[in-house]
């Protein structure tokens, strides 16, 4: 897929974009996560660094995965994102759930066990992301008391958001906790805006 570049941008607008974006990703923590959590939940998206966060808190601290997407006006993204990566291009995509997707990344390259990896594979928005992915928490066999939440980073705030506020009421409802698992931040270079923190998988600035 052929990208036009985007053209320069002054130095203001460059700053106030990154500011935007560094409100929008709502990082709960500093650099990495040192919080131990009962779960990641994992919010259907086409980026590629935010998937692996949270495949690698899964991981690392050895706690379900709960991914959440089933096809929505996004889907297709994700399918590119795939096709290009180069290690995920065999996982194979066309119609089906970006949860299902995302699954088998989680258990053929981060080695998380299928018995870690819980599927919600119906939600096509945010807002179904956070309440199919609560109605699920609250079929588990043990509480959960606190809950680590990965989207895109441009979407994380109001997927928080969605989520406090499905759960306001509840006074036993988990801790959300924010994490994007990084911070985009744009530049100029000679005659395009680019990624100053480019990553494998991040959108197209274009």
């Amino acid at each position: 897929m052929n990208i036009t570049p985007f053209p320069t941008l002054s130095p203001a607008t460059i700053d106030a974009i990154n500011v935007i974006g560094q409100w929008l990703v709502q990082d709960d923590f500093s650099g990495e996560v040192p919080y131990q959590a009962d779960c990641v939940i994992l919010a259907g998206n086409a980026v590629m660094p935010t998937i692996d966060a949270a495949c690698k808190i899964a991981r690392d601290q050895q706690i379900p995965l709960l991914i959440s997407g089933g096809i929505g006006h996004s889907t297709t993204f994700l399918y590119s994102a795939i096709a290009q990566h180069p290690h995920y291009n065999t996982i194979r995509t066309t119609g089906r759930a970006e949860a299902t997707i995302l699954a088998d990344i989680a258990h053929q390259f981060w080695h998380i066990p299928h018995e870690k990896i819980w599927i919600e594979d119906q939600s096509t928005n945010c807002g179904e992301n956070a309440r199919f992915s609560i109605a699920l928490l609250n079929q588990a066999v043990e509480r959960v008391h606190t809950a680590i939440v990965v989207q895109d980073p441009t979407m994380q705030r109001r997927t928080m958001a969605t989520f406090r506020r499905i759960t306001g009421d509840n006074p036993d409802a988990p801790r959300w906790l924010s994490y994007p698992g990084f911070v985009p931040q744009l530049g100029n270079n000679a005659d395009s805006v680019i990624f100053v923190n480019p990553l494998q998988g991040l959108w197209p600035v274009g």
